[in-house]
């Protein structure tokens, strides 16, 4: 007598490379077994692919990663960091407004081995800060370049994630609500893909400011909240359902 046995579907989640994103970039990443951080894409000006947001002297405010001038049309993998990059003061200013969090011990070694990496090409920088996050937060998804599948780089943006998929033998494709006026179910059913959108992560901690804001980045909520909650929430997902 013999047994079949099948492996659940590979999910894949693909996403540009963001700084210290938020919490539902790494609800993403925990809810598939492959997850394509976007290389041979363009860099956008004014995006959160250098910046993000956390709590300054009791305000909202912006932490950003200087790049060197160059070509509107860079792709992320050939944007350099500039040499004005003031990474000490960049912790200095965490170190003082996250201090009295109750995981600042743990967390902020982290967010140090992430802004001291020795590599001047964003996207390594930011490929390394997303991987050390991920290590805290003791997920197992394989990360990957998408240029590392091989895809046709040619292809328009759905038949591209497609591609992707198929070269990944995805069976479900996994994208924040942000894309769901982008992609057609239809189309990705047709390739033999099921296409979700998860929902914006829902979680409650009180942070310096005694709020959550779903807004800011990974770091405040790793400074503030309970890492075994954490980790508990960020494996639930819910999706949106397509009118």
């Amino acid at each position: 007598m013999s047994f079949e046995f099948s492996a659940p579907p590979v999910r894949v989640g693909i996403m540009q490379p963001y700084f210290l994103p938020h919490l539902s970039y790494f609800q993403l990443i925990a809810n598939t077994d492959y997850f394509c951080l976007h290389d041979k894409v363009q860099y956008t000006k004014q995006s959160w692919i250098n910046r993000n947001r956390i709590i300054v002297n009791g305000k909202v405010d912006y932490i950003t990663i200087p790049t060197q001038s160059s070509s509107d049309f860079e792709l992320i993998d050939n944007k350099l960091i500039s040499n004005t990059f003031k990474r000490k003061s960049l912790l200095r200013k965490i170190e003082l407004n996250y201090r009295k969090a109750p995981n600042f011990n743990d967390v902020f070694p982290v967010i140090l081995e992430i802004l001291n990496y020795n590599n001047s090409n964003l996207f390594e920088f930011l490929h390394n800060s997303i991987n050390k996050v991920c290590q805290y937060l003791e997920l197992e998804t394989k990360i990957l370049k998408s240029s590392e599948t091989g895809y046709d780089q040619n292809l328009s943006k759905s038949k591209m994630v497609i591609d992707i998929c198929k070269r990944l033998q995805g069976k479900t494709y996994i994208n924040s609500q942000g894309g769901f006026d982008l992609y057609n179910t239809l189309h990705f059913s047709e390739n033999g893909i099921l296409l979700l959108f998860s929902k914006q992560a829902s979680f409650s901690y009180s942070n310096s400011m005694g709020e959550t804001n779903s807004s800011l980045s990974i770091l405040d909520t790793l400074m503030w909240a309970d890492r075994n909650l954490l980790i508990e929430k960020l494996h639930e997902i819910e999706f949106l359902v397509e009118r």
